[in-house]
Parts: C-alpha cells; structure tokens; sequence
C-alpha cells in the first residue's frame, strides 16, 4: 500500500478534493485514487468503489454522460442505488454485465481499471478516443498502472532505458505514439482498447473494443443516404446532445473560446441551451499575426457570453517553461502546450469543468497542410521512382537532416502515399545525423501501430490523412496536451466534437459534404452561421500559434543558451552537440529560422535534466 500511497501523492492536482484507497482480501491487489468532485460531491462518489455483491472494485478517471439512463435501465433490473454518481452506477453496470458489454453502452471520456475478485482478473479500460490516458508498467511480477507516467516512477520501480521507437517518434512527431513510451518498460494503453491481467497464469492480453479505422471503413462502406442539408440537420442535432451531456455537472463550468470554428461551435450550442450567460476563456499574444484573442472576443460579445481573457506576457514564459518539467514525464514539444496551460490556470480560477473545441479539424479536413500535402503528392508521382530514389539518397548524404531540402529527400523516396504522409509530417527527416555515434534508435518512418486506409479512389487519400491524424496527432499531441494542462489545475476539460457518435456518423458522410467545394469544415461552418454571422469566423485557418522563434532569441534566450550548450547536450549522450550548436547558431544570428528545431532539443533536454538522465 505504500507503493500506492506514493502514487497518488504525485496526482494531488488530478484530483484536489479527497483520496481514497482500497486493497483485496490477500492484500495483493491495491487500488487508489485522487477525487476531482464533479457529479454527486457527496461521500458516496468517493472512490475506489465496490459493487454491492462485493465482487467488482473500480477506481476511475473521466465521466460517464449517459450514466442516468444506465441508471434506469439498471433500476428496471433491481440493481438499487446508494447515491447518485456515475461511479456507482459504472461499477454495478460492470457486475451485472460484464466490462465488455459495459463499455459498448457508454458515452463519455474514461480511462478505469477493474478487479474482479471472482475471477481474479483485472481489467484497465480506456475509452474510445483517447481522451483520458492510462499507463502501465509490468515486469512479469508487479503490475503498475496510473494516469500519470510520474506516479509511476513514484512507486520507486525501473521504468527502463529509452525506447528507440518513441525518440525516433518525438523528434518526427514532437510526441511519442501509443503504446510506445520515452520508457521501455512503460507502456501506454491505446485508444478503444482493453488490457486484461490474469492473475493465475500472468498473463497480460490488450484488445481493441473499438477499432477507428474499422469504423471509418465501415462508414464509408456504408454512406449516409440523404441530401446536404439533411445530413446537416442530423449532424447539428448529434452535436447538440454531445454538448448538452457534457454541460451536466454538480460544479460551475465554462468553455475554451480560441475565436476558431471549433470552439465557437461549442460555445455557440452551450449558451443556445443555457438560461445564463456561460463563462469562456481566451488566451492571448502581444506577437502580431499570432493573436486571435480579438475575434474570440467579437464571438463572445455576440453570443452574450461572460467572456475573459489573459494576455500572456513574455516575463512569464519561463515560469510556465519550469512548470512544465514539473508536469511532463515524457519529453513533449508542442509549444501550444504553454498557452494552453495558462488557460487552464486562468479557466481553474472561476470554474471546475471546461468544454474545448479539439477534434473538428480530424473530422472535416481542417487542417491546412491537408491540402498542400495531396498537391506535393501529385506532382511528385510522373517523376518515376528510378531518378527519385537515387536522388533521394543522395540528398540523404549531403544534407543535415533537417530543412527543405531534407524535408524534399525523405518524399522523394516515398512510393506509397501513407510513407509519403508521414515524412511530410516529420520535424526532422534523416535522424541519424541529430544523435551521437554511440546513441543509435530504431528509427521508422511509419509507426507500427497506426492502421492505413485502402485505397480505391481519390478520395481516400483525405480520408487517410484525417484517419492518421485521428489516429495519433489528436490523441497523442492534442488530447494528451489538453489533459495535462487541465488537469494540473484541477479543471476537467470536456471535448463534445469527438463524442464517439459524431465520429462514427460523419465518417458515414460523403468526403464531398465534408470538405464540400474544396472548403474545410462546411457543415460547421453552416451549422455555425445559424448562431451568428460568417464575417465573424470565416477567415484564414491560424491555430493556436506560438511566437516561439521570438521568444528563443528574447526572454528565453539566456534559459535556451545555458540548455543548448555543448556541456549540456553532451550529458545525456543523446544529440550531438556540433549539430545541435549549429542549429542554435544560425537561429541567434538571424539566419534561419530553427525555432520549432531547437524546441524539440530544448523540451527533450528539460526532461532529461529533471530525470538526471544519460544513457
């Protein structure tokens, strides 16, 4: 039980307002949890929970949205009720009928673990998106698992060296890419998928309850039938309830308003269906061409929302630059998280639980390198693959890995269109030139886990960039941000565009009313016209951009100066110090711009430097 005790000491900020902890009759299994009150705040939603026969023990991180109607059906069967949380009615719901059968009626975002003293097995769920992470570590004793990689190497255990795939992943990607780790004896359970632990044999076996690119093909297969404007009526009336259950809660609550088409859409619904303005939150930049603050602002005052907003001064970059070596287990180099933090901060001061905008983007052909992708692509393809690969290859040898012209040797090599997709997603095309001798990872283009689309038509290289993107961007990067950030704060962040209804019904829509005309996102943006004018959110596509070149050669110059050093980068004995001194050269001296370069190298030293890591 220490082991546990530790662990949950490090996820206090998961969970501020209670702990509870639980072990079996033998004492060989333990369970414990932190408590973030959302929905019953009584003493009967604390956790970890038993089912009444004493055979089922949950512990549980997420929300159950339809947990009342569960809750009917389960009282029409005799099941009674002590209180009134979801917990309660999840874990008797799992008794009566089983976590496979379960987990099929559930909408929502979980990530949960099972014990079933019967047949001694436990069971660790995580819910169909990715929305709630779940680690595990077993070394073919001890079996470990939190929602957090830092509880883990709390409890005192090895999580091992670095695991090739993962670092070769993070410096493509910025992220690693489930199940993979920075740690190679970490593993991260999959989206949609089940793991079930054995106790008498030892064994460990993960299956997938949900499978993303099965639905996709399957809704392809199967196209809605239908006009334009049904299928819209449809979708908006799917979107609705999405939100409408994600605004039910015991605690105050408020939404994340970047002044995109995502978030505006989510705002737009909930104060359609509130009675009182509701609260929403807007980070902003002083940098011009990065800030966007003002039109969130024009979309609250049209809505009539209770709208606040925090600029984010560059003297208090290296404030969140140190908290983030705190909170990260893992190096993790997508710059938004910073922003995304002090939202999260901001957003924790006047509310528990915050509705976000992610997933649209995977859904409707958002994203603006979609395009640019398919037309490198089709230029590419009447140059034949004799003169491309000898060129490539030669481009390998004399260039640094990294740049344009790196960037055009690894898609020259490319035959096939999902190698070709992930080399133009890659930060840095050839690694071997980034590490030193002696450090040599596996280094992949695609990753092993992510499912590729059949081609039959055009089509379907949109679709394989949204499925890839759904697969891995939005869980790992995305998703995975949003949870860290909110949930250092004690703030659960809701995600209603990627309800798992709303997936599996508009991968049943034509491509052709998805992207309709060539323009991204139609059905929302038509959706959205019916809350307020278009001239308020038709613009170019910006994201949430970070003036991170600026601030490496501003107020984080002296941090990155004293990280990028050769004494510094020659520690851990990962990355070669004249490349990564040559980078930081040509970006202090004006040259180039090596910004979102030297960011991968600076997050990955930060890490290793608050892990005292070498290899």
């Amino acid at each position: 039980m220490n082991w546990v005790t530790a662990m949950c000491g490090r996820m206090v900020h998961r969970g501020p307002d209670g702990e509870g902890y639980w072990s079996s009759r033998d004492n060989r299994i333990a369970f414990g949890h932190r408590r973030l009150s959302i929905i019953d705040l009584s003493e009967l939603g604390a956790q970890p929970m038993t089912s009444k026969s004493g055979s089922v023990t949950i512990t549980y991180n997420g929300e159950i949205y339809n947990f009342s109607s569960i809750r009917e059906e389960l009282l029409g069967l005799g099941i009674v009720f002590a209180g009134q949380s979801d917990t309660e009615v999840l874990v008797e719901a799992i008794d009566f009928w089983g976590v496979e059968e379960t987990v099929k009626k559930l909408i929502g975002m979980f990530a949960f673990a099972v014990w079933n003293e019967d047949e001694r097995t436990l069971k660790l769920v995580r819910d169909r998106l990715g929305i709630k992470p779940l680690y595990y570590y077993y070394d073919g004793v001890r079996f470990l698992f939190a929602s957090e990689m830092k509880a883990l190497q709390d409890s005192g255990i090895d999580l091992g060296k670095l695991d090739g795939a993962a670092i070769s992943q993070y410096f493509r990607y910025k992220y690693s890419i489930a199940p993979n780790t920075i740690h190679s004896n970490c593993k991260m359970l999959e989206q949609g998928c089940i793991g079930t632990f054995i106790e008498d044999s030892g064994e460990f076996e993960v299956v997938r309850y949900w499978n993303l690119p099965e639905i996709a093909k399957g809704g392809q297969a199967r196209k809605l039938e239908g006009s334009y404007t049904e299928q819209l009526v449809e979708l908006e009336c799917l979107l609705k309830d999405a939100v409408r259950k994600r605004m039910i809660a015991d605690v105050p609550l408020g939404a994340f308003l970047s002044g995109g088409i995502d978030s505006s859409i989510v705002c737009a619904l909930m104060q359609s269906m509130s009675d009182k303005p509701i609260k929403t939150f807007t980070i902003g930049f002083n940098e011009g061409g990065y800030n966007e603050a003002g039109h969130a602002k024009s979309i609250a005052e049209h809505l009539g929302t209770e709208h606040t907003e925090l600029y984010l001064e560059p003297d208090s970059l290296l404030e969140y630059v140190m908290e983030m070596s705190d909170i990260l287990a893992e190096p993790f180099a997508d710059i938004s998280l910073i922003p995304t933090l002090a939202v999260s901060k901001m957003a924790s001061e006047h509310v528990t639980v915050a509705l976000s905008g992610d997933g649209g983007d995977e859904l409707f052909g958002g994203y603006n390198h979609y395009a640019a992708a398919l037309g490198v692509w089709k230029k590419m393809q009447p140059v034949p693959s004799s003169l491309r690969i000898p060129a490539a290859n030669l481009i390998k040898h004399f260039s640094p890995g990294y740049g344009k012209l790196s960037r055009l040797g690894g898609l020259m090599e490319s035959t096939e269109f999902d190698h070709f997709y992930e080399c133009y997603l890659s930060q840095w095309q050839f690694l071997g030139k980034l590490f030193q001798v002696e450090y040599s990872p596996g280094l992949t283009a695609k990753p092993s886990s992510i499912t590729s689309y059949d081609f039959s038509d055009e089509d379907d290289f949109a679709h394989h960039m949204m499925l890839r993107d759904a697969q891995t961007y939005m869980v790992d990067d995305i998703l995975h941000k949003v949870d860290i950030a909110s949930m250092r704060y004690g703030l659960e962040a809701r995600v209603p565009l990627i309800d798992h209804r709303v997936f599996e019904f508009v991968w049943r829509m034509p491509l052709q009313y998805r992207i309709k005309g060539g323009v991204a996102k139609a059905p929302l943006k038509d959706i959205l016209s019916k809350y307020m004018p278009r001239e308020l959110f038709e613009r170019p596509k910006q994201g949430f951009g970070v003036p991170i070149s600026n601030w490496l050669k501003g107020p984080l110059l002296e941090w990155a100066d004293d990280m990028l050093s050769p004494s510094s980068i020659s520690k851990s004995g990962v990355l070669c110090p004249m490349m990564v001194q040559k980078l930081w050269n040509e970006h202090k001296s004006g040259r180039m711009d090596r910004g979102a370069y030297l960011w991968s190298i600076l997050c990955f030293q930060q890490w290793a430097e608050s892990r005292n890591f070498s290899v």
